[in-house]
């Protein structure tokens, strides 16, 4: 019963309200502004860090194939004079 005539005061209250809700409304835009930045910059730095992660992968696939590996005990062994 308090809650239905609080907020049927509040109704009432409308310009008064509305007066309080526009700065209320900018604080809400800004800081929605702001978290939308913020959530932007953790996707790029999300996408780096994978593409980065993807290069290091290739890069571990590459440098581990059977013929790269063959390659470079090849030229180890020519180097020690094997």
């Amino acid at each position: 019963m308090r809650l239905r005539r609080r907020t049927i005061a509040r109704r009432s209250d409308s310009p008064a309200g509305a007066d309080r809700a526009e700065p209320q409304l900018a604080e809400l835009q800004q800081r929605f502004e702001q978290l939308e930045a913020v959530f932007e910059g953790l996707q790029d730095s999300v996408h780096r860090e994978s593409v980065r992660q993807h290069e290091q992968l290739h890069d571990l696939i590459k440098n581990t194939q059977t013929a790269a590996v063959a390659c470079a005990l090849s030229d180890d062994a020519r180097r020690r004079g094997v």
